[in-house]
């Protein structure tokens, strides 16, 4: 059975993948894995972005964005944009790892934090959210949910994943870090 000390582990345990962005070819951003202890359930936190935002119109993503000058490291820019986002204050995060560097073709380098939150009323920035929503992890460990198709994406063909766990496909880059989040825990788990 999965729980915080499990992925706590793993993540202190994993070394990631790390993009260097020595060209400056790719925006660095940052997006929280938010990770809500209800129980005996763990639940991811998610965002569906509205139609106004410039990139990655309504899909459902993580709270996160750009890292900006005044951000002191990603995590800051991560809880600062959460902030933003859904009213989640710093003092409510508990983080506990990061996930591998991803690259995306909107030119955003993202670096996912994850973290254990708490549960509370979001105040929700509703320029850029739609809503925020809870999917119970368990459902993304079932291979039945999981679905990959083939891009060509700069010459190289590479797996687009897109899980069926909600009233929508949770996919692109959000599916990318999920799978990620996945195949961390069940490698630690083997061992």
């Amino acid at each position: 059975m999965l729980s915080k000390k499990i992925i706590a582990d793993s993540l202190k345990n994993y070394n990631r993948k790390i993009i260097q962005n020595i060209n400056r070819e790719f925006i660095p951003s940052a997006v929280l894995v938010p990770i809500i202890a209800d129980g005996a359930d763990l639940s991811f936190l998610f965002t569906k972005r509205t139609s106004d935002v410039e990139h990655h119109k309504g899909q459902i993503s993580f709270p996160g964005g750009r890292l900006d000058d005044k951000d002191l490291s990603l995590e800051h820019a991560a809880l600062r944009e959460c902030e933003e986002e859904i009213g989640l204050s710093k003092s409510k995060v508990e983080i506990v790892g990061m996930l591998d560097d991803l690259s995306v073709p909107s030119g955003y380098l993202i670096t996912p934090i994850v973290a254990f939150i708490n549960n509370q009323n979001w105040i929700v920035n509703k320029m850029e959210v739609e809503s925020v929503f809870q999917v119970s992890i368990s459902k993304f460990f079932d291979q039945a949910n999981l679905k990959v198709e083939k891009r060509e994406r700069g010459g190289k063909l590479i797996d687009i994943y897109y899980y069926y766990v909600y009233g929508e496909p949770i996919w692109g880059a959000t599916a990318h870090i999920v799978k990620n989040f996945c195949s961390v825990i069940a490698d630690y788990k083997q061992h």
